[in-house]
């Protein structure tokens, strides 16, 4: 159920604030900056009213939320602290809090404080109470004196994002626009978001689009100056060239060259009818509900109006018409906090005013230029302690110039009154100028004040100068009394702790007592500061660096330059960011001597235990070799066994027949048919055993090369054939044992230079692992060696049409130790010692390619004929 929506005057009784004046209410406060005018002016109006009932308000200073600038989205922190039980409840200034979320996100952020009554600003929440504009109407009646008033067509418009009164705004636009049968060009339209430099961004964005526009419509303010001092710096004249227009009628649109024509919103009425209907929810219970406050277009010289007036005419208007009072009335009306001497006084000035110029045109007198320049004079000078109906005496002497010269029928007469008009403009204008310098130097005095702070603590590198330079300086700017919260035990700096430690307190502008002490952080205040003794407006904001959350500061609010505070505040954070960046380079700098120290004979120790491992290493690679020259020891042994076995037999035989000839001799019994059947078994055993010496000598010739070879590594010319024939010959004893066999394929008959040695060792390790890792099961395998020859390299296959290897320990086959079969003695250097021999030694390449079940092919690439020198 939506609220309802009331335009009724809302306002306390003397019996109700009375009563009220008897309770001791504290009220929160949450809005997105403190800076600017419409800010300002709407705290003004909630500081007022809760002054006037001894009310303490909280105000929490924290950015919008989820706002993409910079880290003013880690600002929303702040508004953590208002969900405590030591306030009676909150007002929430909904319209700029929710500048970047949808309306939906706004009532789950407002949800938090339940517990509390709640009085929103600027939206409208069902069974909440709020404040609203009435932004359509107002709107309206811009637009429409836009378009009829001064027939502008093409008008681009600067919207305020998603927030109610942008969405009122535009939609006051689209309808005036569609009304008067104009089109809206998309192009023309710029998402704004009610800050500054969206104005900039926009005036530039509606020139770069090529579309023809002289009129911009901004949703606020802010925006509109914007685009009026930029338009002016790229050279353009405004009203001349574009017309601008805003929303808000803030102080500074009053002051800008030219005035800005904006619409009127009763910002200091809206803060005071929002604190009012807190007090009626929580005294008499009051039901909820929405109270409209109602805009009205101020038209200034920005649109064009008053500055083209052709004053040279006789010609007469209506007395029906608008008249002097009720210019005044127009003028005064959207003011909440004038005084009675004030409202005198310009009541006073009216009828004084309607005197005078009565008897020039009744009477035919004479203008008496002095009495209406004394009365302008003394009128200013009276309400000059208000500032903004000090700034609203321009409208008020063009609107009367223009009043009294329409009614005035002599041309001569209303010339002297344009005259009269012009004068008390220059007067108006000299005084303004006074008033600006007393201001300037004012505000030299507070920039020189707040300059000497930011240099003090950008020196401040520890925390007791941070606070010296506090007690010193803020009670030059006004500040008297402040103090600042620390979480407790965060050494991360995540977000809001249960406890707080007051680091700092001044009160009366003194230190006082309580530093160093903690207290619940739900309670917002230190327990030295709970007393009530008046009605107190503290400001807090957030103490944080990027991500990192140290704590609050809270102001006690005692001065007009309001943007001190949050510059202040970031003096503040960036000290506290320096104190614990510093002492965190401290710990940590303490922490690396430790670790280096720790590093340092950890190195030592490495460095003992790397030796010891090479050395270990290198006697493995050294066993391998050994273990490859064993293999190769062992098959030769087996191989020359054979010959010389058979000449062992072979000699028996021969010695046994020579002693049983002899025998035979000596006992005269040895035939001539024996004699020679003996010498025939004799050349016949003779030659049997030269063979089988021949053919052991053989074995053990190569044999010598082999091992020569592979402990010296020497180079030396060597055929690849013949070599590769010997390598297996020493070989062949290991598939004796097997269902295993190796077959060379015939190749070229081609000698090449290297070192034979390891490329016997490398064969050698090749071919007894395919013996050990690639044949299982019994199953028979075959090993094949075949190679073949260019210009310059000799290439060499050894493949197995074994298990093949899986894809994962492809790529760690050549490495150091790493094996498959560890359990059955691998020791994982045999690869390892082939790839450092043919890309080390000899300057080759080594290549595998395997499948699982598809066996496995080794291509070695050697020079034919390496020197050494390469």
């Amino acid at each position: 159920m939506r609220n309802s929506v009331s335009n009724d005057t809302i306002e306390l009784s003397s019996s109700e604030k009375e009563d009220i004046k008897k309770q001791t209410y504290s009220f929160g406060i949450l809005v997105e900056e403190i800076e600017s005018s419409y800010d300002q002016e709407i705290l003004q109006g909630i500081i007022k009213t809760c002054s006037d009932q001894n009310t303490d308000l909280f105000i929490f200073v924290g950015k919008a939320i989820n706002s993409p600038h910079g880290y003013q989205k880690q600002q929303n922190q702040i508004y953590k602290l208002a969900n405590s039980p030591k306030l009676d409840g909150l007002i929430i200034s909904t319209a700029t809090l929710g500048h970047y979320i949808p309306q939906e996100q706004m009532k789950e952020f407002i949800s938090q404080y339940n517990s509390l009554p709640i009085v929103t600003i600027g939206n409208s929440f069902p069974n909440i109470s709020g404040v609203i504009i009435e932004n359509y109407n107002g709107m309206r009646s811009l637009l429409d004196h836009l378009i009829k008033d001064h027939n502008k067509k093409d008008i681009a418009y600067i919207s305020g994002g998603k927030n109610y009164d942008a969405i009122e705004r535009y939609r006051a636009f689209k309808d005036s626009m569609h009304s008067n049968g104009l089109t809206i060009n998309p192009r023309l339209v710029y998402e704004g978001d009610f800050y500054f430099i969206s104005g900039e961004s926009a005036v530039h964005s509606f020139l770069r689009s090529g579309e023809n526009f002289d009129t911009i419509v901004a949703a606020n303010d802010s925006m509109a100056l914007a685009a009026v001092f930029e338009l002016q710096r790229l050279g353009f004249d405004v009203p001349g060239d574009f017309v601008v227009t805003g929303f808000d009628d803030t102080a500074e649109s009053q002051y800008s060259n030219p005035p800005l024509t904006t619409i009127s919103q009763p910002s200091n009425r809206v803060g005071a009818v929002a604190a009012i209907k807190l007090y009626k929810q929580l005294f008499k219970n009051e039901q909820v509900g929405t109270t409209c406050i109602p805009s009205a277009p101020v038209i200034r010289e920005s649109c064009g109006c008053g500055i083209n007036t052709d004053y040279c005419k006789d010609t007469t208007i209506s007395h029906n018409s608008i008249n002097h009072k009720e210019i005044i009335d127009t003028c005064m009306s959207s003011f909440t906090d004038i005084t009675k001497e004030i409202i005198e006084e310009l009541k006073t000035f009216s009828e004084k005013l309607d005197v005078i110029i009565n008897q020039i045109i009744e009477n035919n007198q004479e203008v008496n230029k002095h009495a209406i320049i004394d009365l302008f004079f003394i009128s200013i000078e009276n309400t000059k302690s208000n500032e903004k109906v000090f700034a609203s005496w321009t409208t008020i002497i063009s609107m009367c110039e223009d009043y009294y010269i329409r009614i005035i029928s002599k041309k001569d007469a209303r010339l002297k009154i344009r005259s009269v008009f012009q004068e008390a403009r220059t007067m108006l204008a000299s005084l303004i100028q006074k008033d600006i310098a007393n201001n300037y130097y004012s505000l030299l005095s507070f920039n020189s004040s707040s300059r000497a702070i930011n240099e003090f603590l950008l020196l401040s590198y520890d925390l007791d100068n941070l606070k010296t330079t506090i007690e010193s300086f803020l009670p030059n700017v006004g500040i008297d009394s402040a103090f600042i919260a620390l979480y407790n035990n965060n050494a991360e700096k995540e977000g809001i702790t249960e406890d707080c430690e007051l680091f700092f307190n001044m009160e009366d502008g003194k230190r006082s007592d309580g530093e160093g002490s903690f207290f619940k952080t739900k309670n917002i205040l230190p327990p030295t500061r709970e007393l009530k003794n008046h009605s107190r407006v503290l400001i807090f904001e957030p103490l944080f660096f990027e991500n990192e959350y140290y704590g609050y500061i809270a102001y006690e609010h005692s001065m007009k330059q309001m943007v001190l505070y949050g510059n202040f505040t970031s003096q503040i954070c960036s000290v506290l960011k320096e104190h614990y960046t510093y002492s965190k380079k401290i710990e940590i700098e303490k922490e690396l001597k430790l670790t280096m120290n720790n590093i340092e004979l950890i190195n030592s120790n490495l460095s003992e235990t790397i030796t010891n491992i090479n050395e270990t290493k290198q006697k493995l690679i050294e066993t391998e070799k050994l273990a490859s020259l064993g293999t190769l020891v062992a098959g030769i042994a087996h191989e020359v066994n054979t010959p010389l076995g058979t000449t062992l037999l072979t000699a028996s035989y021969l010695a046994e027949t020579t002693k049983q000839h002899v025998d035979r001799y000596y006992e005269n019994k040895l035939t001539k048919t024996d004699f020679e059947d003996y010498i025939n078994k004799n050349i016949e055993t003779g030659t049997l055993i030269l063979d089988n010496l021949i053919k052991a000598s053989d074995l053990i010739t190569n044999f010598k090369q082999i091992a020569v070879d592979q402990t010296h590594f020497e180079i030396r010319d060597f055929n690849i054939r013949l070599y590769l024939n010997n390598i297996i010959q020493s070989l062949n004893s290991l598939f004796k044992k097997t269902n295993h066999s190796i077959a060379i394929e015939d190749g070229e008959d081609v000698t090449i230079t290297g070192y034979p040695g390891a490329f016997s060792q490398v064969i050698t390790n090749l071919i007894t692992n395919a013996l050990h890792h690639a044949f299982e099961n019994d199953k028979k395998g075959l090993i094949r060696i075949s190679y073949h020859t260019d210009d310059k390299m000799v290439s060499l296959s050894v493949s197995d049409n074994g298990v093949g290897i899986p894809e994962e320990n492809l790529k760690h086959i050549y490495s150091p130790f790493f094996t498959t079969k560890k359990d059955e003695g691998g020791s994982g250097l045999g690869l390892q010692i082939c790839y450092n021999l043919i890309t080390q030694k000899m300057k080759g390449t080594i290549e595998c390619q395997s499948s699982v079940n598809e066996g496995t092919t080794f291509t070695i690439r050697l020079p034919r004929n390496y020197t050494g020198n390469t």
